[in-house]
């Protein structure tokens, strides 16, 4: 018996990355000692998008973030009874606690510094990248049943009006999926 040619050649499955902004938002606080000590974990699968993208895709990547604050009512109409400061905003690709002293956040690269008056009128912007090891290092991916490594936008501020909420914010998520094949 001879076999004959297979009708279907073998096509090499392709695989498709489409790029997603994944929001998430809440409040920043100061503590009863007047502090702002604050760490968001970068974590899309908290929101309520990724599981219609779970269901989609079977791997996902975090490629960058973009962090607004803006004012809260409260600060806006009663600027004169809240304490102003300089805070100190940081990303790090690899932990996740809330910082005790603006020392904890000073040595990082990835640092800037915002006036916690000024964001009366302008929101303030905090934009990350995840970091590569080089031009040739891929960020991992990770599957969708997974949460991602540990991660955080972490924020210090101190000598501020105790147990006030200072900040709502809204993180965008910048992510790439994959399917599963």
């Amino acid at each position: 018996m001879h076999s004959g040619p297979n009708p279907l050649p073998y096509v090499q499955p392709r695989t498709r990355i489409e790029k997603f902004r994944l929001s998430l938002n809440g409040t920043i606080s100061s503590t009863g000692g007047g502090n702002i000590e604050f760490s968001l974990p970068i974590d899309p699968t908290s929101g309520t998008e990724f599981s219609n993208l779970a269901n989609l895709y079977g791997e996902y990547r975090i490629m960058g973030g973009l962090l607004t604050l803006a004012p809260t009512q409260a600060l806006v109409t009663s600027s004169s009874s809240r304490s102003n400061s300089l805070a100190v905003i940081v990303y790090d690709n690899t932990l996740i606690y809330p910082p005790g002293a603006y020392t904890d956040l000073m040595a990082y690269s990835t640092r800037d510094e915002f006036n916690t008056q000024n964001v009366v009128h302008v929101p303030y912007r905090y934009g990350f990248t995840v970091p590569k090891v080089g031009p040739d290092t891929a960020i991992l991916w990770l599957p969708t049943g997974n949460s991602p490594n540990a991660s955080s936008v972490m924020i210090f501020a101190s000598g501020l009006t105790p147990s006030l909420v200072y900040f709502t914010y809204i993180i965008d998520i910048y992510c790439e999926f994959r399917t599963r094949y």
